[in-house]
């Protein structure tokens, strides 16, 4: 077998370096982690080159690519700054792969072009004070109620 990168692959690869090189000066990272503060900025700029979609299929606006293309983005992204590679996971990796392996065609269509233009953040809300990252733990719950979603807990 041939475990190599695809031609696509190292373009994005090359891209991401190039990315990491003129947009993620050691400066600005080291701005960002002292201030602990989420890279809005960066994930706009990732969108805007279609990388935040690069697991979102082509018919709902993304790249089409697989997780071997998301890899690629998240190593180099992270050679420089990890919250970005964490912020831009969160959105690919759950966002993305949720909702498109998930949801219904109402749903994908709502959401997906707009979470690969950047038009949308996703988050991952697990832990709970009493509860840590143990899933089973977990108290809040949304009920709905009067048409809308009430959550109780806390995150």
């Amino acid at each position: 077998m041939d475990y190599s990168f695809t031609d696509e692959q190292n373009m994005i690869r090359d891209t991401m370096r190039k990315f990491v090189e003129t947009e993620i000066p050691r400066e600005l990272a080291i701005e960002i982690d002292e201030e602990d503060r989420f890279p809005h900025e960066l994930i706009q700029k990732l969108s805007d080159l279609g990388f935040m979609g690069i697991n979102v299929p082509e018919e709902y606006g993304g790249m089409g690519g697989n997780v071997i293309d998301e890899m690629i983005i998240f190593e180099e992204v992270s050679k420089r700054l990890p919250v970005l590679a964490w912020a831009a996971g969160n959105i690919i990796l759950y966002g993305n792969e949720i909702i498109g392996t998930n949801g219904n065609e109402e749903q994908k269509k709502k959401y997906l072009p707009r979470l690969a233009k950047g038009e949308l953040k996703f988050a991952y809300a697990l832990t709970e004070p009493n509860a840590g990252s143990d899933a089973a733990s977990i108290r809040t719950k949304a009920v709905l109620k009067d048409g809308k979603y009430v959550i109780n807990g806390s995150k």
